[in-house]
């Protein structure tokens, strides 16, 4: 009934209009379905408003579609440049070329109604702009570049897979040297029988992040690196729910859950190690696992529970055990523990990634990872280079830096801990108000410092 109706008010445009909407007329009719409709629910409360003219209805349906009900507008003419400015921005994102990248934007800032807050909303409801040919239901590879070569990883979709809906994501690092298809298996399922995975609509991923002839979690840089571009080829391939996003792990892949984690907890809604054991720079880095929701499973008889009660202890009393939950099956040791499944996704069901903090403490241990929420600190410490996060060294060897940032009610960011050199603000239309001037004071920052924000479309 909707493409029928959109048609109808189509043909009440001139044949130029016609010309340029029929594209996204065509977009809709073919991928207009259940998991999509909501994104017409301002046009079907206005279909019938005769105040509206046949073009401002075509515009609350198209823009509907393009940004989210909620963001529909009436104008024609700016829709159809925010539906130009999704081309040019998948150009900007396919393309590793400058100049590409440069005319891209030109032609962005040239068309009508292309605003930071416009692209930033279009990349928020577009389906991935980077083709992708993986089959839903079936084991997928990619090869992901990093800074330090390539890495490999393996992927399944739900059956029902759309890119107009999304989706959560599990980032399975897989125990030893078992296989991704193994580790993604006990999540999803495989191409022949169905688990949870694909039951519950969850895409799963599983990462080749460590080295093939490892006897357990190296504790590296390298591996941390590939977890997190591989997340990031997923996102910009596959329809994520990016507040919704798990890492998981068995064994040695446990052990890297509790410290990719611990390090970047700004990226995870919950993380779930089974039978991992923490590393010495866990210790440093409790303050950032508070941040984090965890599901941690082991058995009674083998050592996890009793080697890790230090951190797990640290972390619940940060977080005033709001967020952890441990489950100790007795008289078991080293398992899979399949018999938990039912309630390891009932739990995810529950988690969502917390809205982005205006008031957040944060720890490194390594000066490659000195990025959390809206900061990036650089100039950090050069002897965090050289740490050793061996399982034989103690914890109390390790050094650390240290954050706390806070976000006033007049605009004001207070730099409570910092100890980089530099730091770089990445702030959000939430976080502070781009519409004020924003004081930042404290912590190794000159007196007075004011930023008078000019948000830009390259910032998006």
């Amino acid at each position: 009934m909707i493409n029928d109706q959109l048609e109808q008010l189509e043909s009440a445009l001139d044949s130029k209009l016609i010309e340029k909407v029929r594209p996204l007329r065509s977009e809709i009719q073919q991928n207009l379905g259940f998991s999509s409709l909501e994104r017409m629910g301002a046009y079907m409360n206005l279909a019938k408003d005769k105040t509206l003219k046949p073009e401002e209805r075509l515009s609350i349906a198209f823009s509907g579609w393009l940004l989210g009900s909620a963001n529909a507008i009436t104008n024609l003419p700016e829709t159809i440049g925010l539906w130009a400015a999704r081309d040019h921005v998948a150009t900007y994102l396919e393309s590793d070329d400058p100049l590409a990248r440069r005319r891209a934007t030109d032609e962005l800032s040239r068309l009508e109604g292309a605003t930071p807050r416009s692209i930033a909303q279009l990349l928020s409801t577009s389906p991935p702009l980077i083709p992708t040919d993986a089959v839903p239901g079936q084991f997928t590879s990619f090869t992901v570049q990093t800074p330090n070569g390539s890495a490999k990883y393996k992927v399944t979709l739900p059956p029902e897979y759309s890119p107009f809906q999304t989706y959560p994501l599990i980032v399975v690092l897989k125990q030893g040297n078992h296989s991704p298809e193994a580790a993604i298996s006990f999540w999803s399922g495989t191409p022949q029988q169905q688990a949870q995975g694909q039951r519950r609509g969850y895409i799963v991923m599983a990462p080749e992040y460590n080295a093939a002839d490892a006897k357990g979690y190296e504790s590296n840089s390298r591996s941390h690196e590939i977890v997190l571009a591989a997340m990031r080829d997923v996102f910009a391939q596959f329809s994520v729910n990016t507040d919704r996003v798990f890492l998981v792990g068995h064994g040695t892949g446990g052990d890297a859950a509790y410290d990719i984690g611990m390090s970047h907890p700004d990226l995870f809604a919950g993380v779930i190690p089974i039978c991992g054991i923490v590393g010495p720079e866990t210790t440093k880095l409790t303050v950032n696992g508070s941040n984090v929701p965890w599901y941690v499973v082991t058995g009674e008889k083998h050592l996890s529970l009793e080697h890790n009660s230090y951190v797990l202890n640290q972390i619940a009393i940060t977080k005033r055990n709001e967020d952890m939950l441990v489950c100790e099956y007795k008289d078991r040791g080293f398992e899979s523990y399949y018999d938990e499944i039912q309630n390891l996704f009932q739990w995810m069901d529950f988690y969502s990634r917390e809205k982005m903090p205006t008031e957040f403490e944060a720890a490194t241990v390594r000066p490659d990872q000195n990025q959390f929420y809206w900061i990036e600190a650089n100039g950090l410490r050069t002897d965090l280079s050289k740490q050793d996060f061996s399982r034989n060294k103690k914890s109390n060897r390790l050094r650390s830096v240290e954050f706390s940032f806070r976000v006033t009610g007049t605009n004001s960011i207070q730099v409570k801990r910092s100890g980089a050199d530099n730091l770089t603000l990445r702030l959000l239309d939430g976080v502070v108000d781009f519409n004020k001037s924003i004081r930042v004071s404290g912590s190794g920052v000159p007196r007075g410092t004011r930023i008078d924000p000019q948000p830009s479309i390259e910032d998006v």
